[in-house]
């Protein structure tokens, strides 16, 4: 960094059930080339060993700061964090995951050479493709662009996500913005276009310094639940809302994703076998309000396909989908049983 002052800079780190992965996260983030960090490990109550090793790495290096609570969720580890945080800068780092030891100094060194705001790095699932340097200098987002950037579905190429982790804040976008609690799937969503807006520049770095772990155990790998449901068709009504006020030009971008993500709930609702009739009829609802909206958009045919197939025949797919769900258990439990054979 030469001569320039260093800030400090907080890596927030929620920790539950993750003795697996711990030490791996840990380790990376102390590997860091820039050291000026506080590194904050939230124990969100968790029953196993995790809450032992992220001690010894408190009383290994003077940087880390443990906070142990009972059982709130990730939202409300981050929450204690933000509130304990020090930095002029805090990035979030999922326990099952890790980072590039540059990761912290290109990110503020971007944020840096644009003038400020949110920097972001290219995030990879697999492990070996974290490097070192950079690949580009930055792509710059206006806060429009880069909530339009939320709004795509991974087969139309978006850079980055609606995740808090692979991203340098700013600690002051915080000052009265937190995660929301009890919320399970898509809390990052539900803050990130606030964060965008309030920043006003966003900064992506076009080079991968975080590994996600795609963790079978994690929450958006499990069994929805109709709280789940209802949380993140909250978030995105939030969404819809917020840019309905300031980006009016967006509207029917979010509500083309967020019916598109209703059919995504709903056929893994009915894939899995959960049987919810009163979220599903909302599901089904919210895909035929918005049905001829997302056929007139710019979607994949796919996503338009399983919109009106949701829409306008449920009972078939929930009976399809069904068939699949008990045909991929029966294949599980006959590999199963031939591996005990063997």
């Amino acid at each position: 960094m030469g001569g320039d002052k260093q800030p400090l800079i907080t890596a927030a780190v929620p920790v539950y059930m993750a003795q697996r992965s711990l030490a791996r996260c840990v380790d990376s983030v102390l590997a860091q080339t820039y050291q000026n960090l506080q590194i904050i490990l939230v124990d969100d109550g968790s029953p196993d060993d995790s809450p032992q090793i992220c001690d010894a790495y408190g009383a290994m290096d003077r940087r880390v700061l443990v906070i142990h609570q009972e059982n709130g969720g990730v939202s409300s580890a981050r929450n204690a964090a933000i509130d304990a945080a020090m930095g002029e800068f805090i990035t979030f780092i999922d326990s099952d995951d890790c980072v590039a030891p540059d990761l912290v100094e290109q990110l503020l060194a971007a944020s840096r050479r644009f003038g400020g705001g949110i920097a972001i790095c290219k995030v990879t699932r697999r492990q070996e493709e974290l490097s070192l340097g950079l690949c580009g200098e930055g792509i710059v987002y206006t806060p429009r662009e880069a909530m339009r950037e939320l709004t795509l579905l991974p087969e139309e190429g978006p850079r980055f996500e609606g995740w808090s982790v692979s991203k340098l804040f700013p600690r002051s976008l915080f000052s009265d913005i937190r995660f929301p609690v009890g919320v399970s799937i898509g809390e990052d969503l539900a803050i990130m276009y606030r964060l965008f807006d309030r920043a006003g520049k966003i900064i992506f770095v076009d080079t991968a310094k975080y590994f996600y772990d795609n963790n079978p155990w994690g929450a958006v790998n499990g069994d929805l639940s109709q709280k789940d449901l209802l949380g993140i068709l909250a978030v995105w009504d939030g969404f819809c809302g917020f840019v309905r006020e300031r980006y009016p030009e967006l509207e029917s971008c979010v509500r083309d994703r967020a019916a598109i993500g209703a059919v995504r709930y709903y056929c893994q609702m009915c894939g899995g076998g959960y049987t919810g009739p009163d979220i599903q009829d909302q599901l089904i609802g919210r895909v035929r309000r918005e049905l001829s909206g997302l056929l007139r958009g710019k979607r994949p045919f796919s996503c338009k396909w399983n919109a009106c197939l949701t829409a306008v025949c449920p009972r078939l797919l929930k009976a399809f989908l069904a068939a699949c769900g008990q045909w991929s258990r029966l294949k599980r439990l006959i590999s199963r049983r031939d591996a005990g054979r063997q």
